[in-house]
């Protein structure tokens, strides 16, 4: 942990040295806003303040490459961006990051070089998002991760150089995930860890360094679920656990008494099978 917030010092203070603007923040809502971004603020690789793009004008994101730091909020909502082309380089964001309500956006692979975000991680009613693949280099999170609601999400990526995540992570209402394989570093979750309402959702078998969650476990309302694999090493966690209504669920749980719960919560363990009386293996 202290090496990552050293870290995050470090790629801040680097960056304020470095060119800097707008102090305030923007808001883009036209293209020609993008395109101009280079000519108006030349050299400029962070931006002060928080940063909205929206609309239904904006259909690139060019004008913005060479822009390596955010330290306030980013948020992403428009109408005809496909791809995020344009933020390459970008490798910290020191605020909230939020991809929301994006109905052309099909991929994240520009992120690549995304290395930190400071507050949450939000992905959530992307209609026609089918991967997150472009996540993979990022390794600190200091707030949640909530993916959700993205119809056409089939692939979560790997997450795998993120071994720390001080919030929840919630990943939910996902239509077309069918196996979540990722997360392979995390040990800690500093909250709740839920995974819930993703319809064709059938394997779970990530997370196979997680050690510690500090909030609430729960699996619900995956009604294709099969089995997950996962959890491994999991061996603390703070408050309940539910795994509920998950209806073809075959779930051998010899690893429930390695787990220590927090002393005063409760173990509430709740399966329900279409085949199968619930203790049944």
């Amino acid at each position: 942990m202290k090496k990552i917030v050293t870290l995050l010092f470090i790629a801040l203070a680097f960056n304020m040295q470095a060119q800097s603007c707008l102090n305030d923040g923007a808001v883009f809502s036209l293209q020609e806003q993008i395109d101009s971004f280079p000519i108006k603020y030349p050299g400029c690789i962070t931006i002060l303040g928080d940063v909205l793009i929206t609309g239904n004008d904006i259909t690139n994101l060019d004008g913005l490459a060479g822009v390596e730091t955010i330290e306030g909020n980013f948020t992403i909502s428009t109408g005809n961006l496909s791809q995020l082309s344009g933020l390459n380089d970008l490798a910290v964001i020191g605020g909230d990051f939020t991809l929301s309500k994006n109905s052309s956006l099909g991929n994240l692979n520009a992120l690549s070089g995304l290395l930190i975000v400071t507050g949450s991680l939000v992905v959530e009613n992307n209609t026609k998002l089918v991967t997150l693949l472009g996540f993979d280099d990022l390794n600190f999170v200091g707030g949640d991760i909530n993916i959700a609601s993205n119809p056409r999400l089939r692939d979560v990526g790997s997450f795998n150089n993120l071994d720390i995540l001080d919030g929840t992570f919630r990943l939910a209402k996902n239509d077309s995930i069918v196996v979540i394989n990722a997360f392979s570093k995390v040990a800690l979750l500093g909250r709740d860890f839920i995974i819930s309402q993703n319809a064709r959702l059938e394997t779970i078998s990530g997370f196979g360094n997680l050690d510690t969650i500090r909030g609430n476990f729960q699996i619900a309302n995956n009604n294709q679920l099969l089995n997950f694999s996962g959890f491994g090493p999991l061996k603390f966690v703070g408050s309940g656990m539910m795994i509920s209504n998950n209806n073809e669920l075959f779930l051998w749980m010899a690893w429930i008494p390695s787990i220590q719960l927090q002393v005063f919560w409760i173990l509430v363990i709740i399966l329900y099978s279409l085949t199968s009386t619930p203790w049944e293996s």
